[in-house]
């Protein structure tokens, strides 16, 4: 069968405008699950996600190393199979929200002249031992001043955040709140939850067993964490229950922070974890993030929104274009 140029140019822009129509119902899912609220205290930004689709890893994620989105739907932050050991032990990976956060700004009218962001999160969490098995090594959210992968030997104890040589330096920048499954001499013990910054030496540090919680139990089970940051207090609370359970009324770990004397303005959020020669499975099943806008353009959106909303309204008119030039050739 032969084609007339006619006939080529339409397949042309047929399967262009298909292309387009896929770009635009991507950015339309992206304003859809990106809504802003106002409160007293400001402006908010909520992502939530539900699940998660393997096709959005080029869209909302960006995914480093052993990390990947798999096909049940979940945020895997190290390998999620089982048919062979030697994929399972000694890796590391991390998953972060492709686009930045602004956390904190200089504000003339605040008495330290800082203005910190606060946030909230929820998400839910397998962390997955095979029968008969001991788990290892650990799971963190993570907020850090750079997107990049996890450094290389950071897998052990070092939870996907750093290594041997930049453990506690000032220059890894980042914050993580770990659900640690190991003992190392600087821990409670193999059941616990901590504050990281710039290293896995928690600052504040709460053995989770006197909460009657098992991070990676014997019967897999699925867990709820809430985590607040309070920007004007400065302050980081992190609660933990059973899925389908309400957020308890007391947290796990409770510690000051002041976010703006460790990452940069603008930073990533996401998470990370590790395996050693003990190992586990990493996932996040679901998750929610409430971020305050802290810089705002005049017409009340901020320029992310503002760039995304743009960037759809000028894919949709491109894509209508096509589509009446396709319909009249």
């Amino acid at each position: 069968m032969t084609y007339s140029p006619v006939d080529r140019l339409n397949s042309i822009f047929m399967i262009n405008s298909l292309h387009l129509l896929h770009i635009v119902l991507l950015s339309i899912s992206i304003l859809a699950r990106a809504n802003t609220a106002r409160s007293g205290n400001g402006n908010y930004i909520t992502l939530s996600f539900p699940s998660f689709d393997p096709s959005s890893s080029n869209t909302f994620f960006t995914v480093f190393t052993a990390a990947s989105i798999a096909s049940n739907g979940a945020l895997q932050l190290t390998p999620d199979t089982l048919n062979n050991v030697d994929q399972l032990t000694h890796k590391a990976g991390r998953i972060f929200l492709s686009n930045p956060f602004k956390l904190w700004e200089t504000d003339s009218t605040k008495y330290s002249g800082i203005r910190l962001a606060s946030f909230s999160t929820r998400f839910d969490i397998n962390i997955y031992r095979t029968s008969g098995s001991l788990p290892g090594e650990g799971f963190t959210f993570l907020i850090s001043s750079s997107l990049v992968g996890p450094p290389l030997g950071s897998e052990d104890g070092y939870l996907g955040l750093t290594n041997s040589t930049k453990n506690g330096h000032l220059s890894d920048r980042f914050v993580a709140i770990e659900f640690d499954t190991i003992k190392q001499s600087h821990d409670p013990d193999d059941n616990h939850v901590g504050l990281d910054i710039n290293g896995v030496n928690s600052t504040v540090v709460n053995s989770l067993t006197p909460f009657s919680i098992e991070i990676s139990p014997v019967n897999a089970t699925n867990y709820t964490v809430w985590i607040n940051y309070e920007g004007l207090v400065r302050r980081i609370w992190v609660y933990m229950a059973v899925q389908g359970n309400p957020k308890p009324a007391n947290d796990v770990l409770n510690a000051s922070l002041d976010l703006s004397k460790v990452i940069d303005k603008v930073a990533f959020i996401g998470f990370s974890a590790s395996t050693g020669a003990r190992y586990q499975l990493n996932s996040v099943l679901a998750w929610e993030l409430t971020v305050e806008i802290l810089k705002r353009d005049r017409t009340g959106l901020s320029k992310s929104e503002i760039a995304i909303i743009g960037a759809s309204c000028s894919t949709l008119a491109v894509l209508l274009l096509l589509l009446s030039v396709c319909y009249y050739i």
